[in-house]
């Protein structure tokens, strides 16, 4: 299906869920979650602008114009669960169009990607700046250097490397596309604007994960006390690849909670 230049797959019957990957990949990284969720739900799956099999970006969008494309393309309403960029993108959505998120599941995700002063639960902007030089130059080599930052220090890295590395090929030529999306997770800032969500909020954070600190999770208690934060031991930044079963189990107990 593809709605306003997003391309979108839609399987299962029940209430509706929502899929959002993160940079670089496509919702093919979502088949076996969404195969365990169609059994209960109607499971949408979109290609984030500039990513998979949606339109390539042709010019540069900001967070606001990128999340109003994605929340005109989806069903309404929904549980959302963002990787990510998608946690990022479906965050934003559930703060300023509060209707059409009635429960939202952020994984690897922070509200502000690039550490500052006074922000430590990020990457640092110069990561993200060598990235920017080098989908210029080889896209590529780029996602793959992304791919192994991603599963530093976890005991499945080689396996889970080389079943991202398949992931990411059908992106290698949007390299404008993922430059565009990556300046938006540089500059996207939620820190404040957390604190307006209304809908449940879960984070699920991988203690290993080297790009999303697993303090975060401190931050987010403190800062919104009735959200749920679930930390994955020997957890990267791909724990529902990672951890299947753990994040299944901790996927139903969310989906129950009311």
């Amino acid at each position: 299906m593809n709605r306003h230049s997003l391309h979108i797959t839609q399987l299962g019957s029940g209430p509706d869920i929502v899929l959002l990957h993160g940079w670089g990949f496509n919702s093919g990284i979502w088949k076996s979650l969404a195969d365990q969720l169609s059994l209960n739900f109607r499971v949408t799956l979109i290609d984030l602008p500039g990513h998979g099999h949606s339109q390539l970006l042709i010019e540069e969008k900001s967070l606001a114009e990128i999340a109003a494309m994605v929340a005109v393309a989806a069903p309404s309403p929904a549980i959302w669960l963002g990787w990510s960029l998608g946690g990022l993108i479906g965050l934003y959505i559930a703060i300023y169009q509060l209707a059409i998120v009635n429960k939202l599941i952020l994984v690897a995700t922070t509200p502000k990607f690039t550490t500052t002063d006074d922000w430590f639960y990020g990457i640092n902007a110069e990561i993200f700046n060598n990235f920017s030089v080098g989908l210029q130059k080889k896209p590529e080599d780029t996602l793959k250097r992304f791919v192994l930052l991603q599963n530093q220090g976890i005991k499945e890295a080689i396996y889970l490397t080389r079943a991202l590395i398949a992931e990411i090929k059908l992106n290698c030529s949007h390299s404008y596309g993922l430059g565009v999306m990556l300046n938006i997770l540089k500059g996207g800032d939620l820190r404040e604007d957390i604190a307006k969500i209304k809908c449940s909020l879960s984070f699920i954070l991988g203690k290993e994960d080297r790009l999303i600190p697993a303090e975060l999770g401190d931050w987010v208690q403190n800062k919104i006390p009735l959200s749920q934060v679930y930390l994955f031991d020997n957890a990267g930044h791909t724990p529902f690849l990672s951890h299947p079963k753990e994040f299944w189990h901790t996927l139903e107990l969310i989906l129950n909670y009311p």
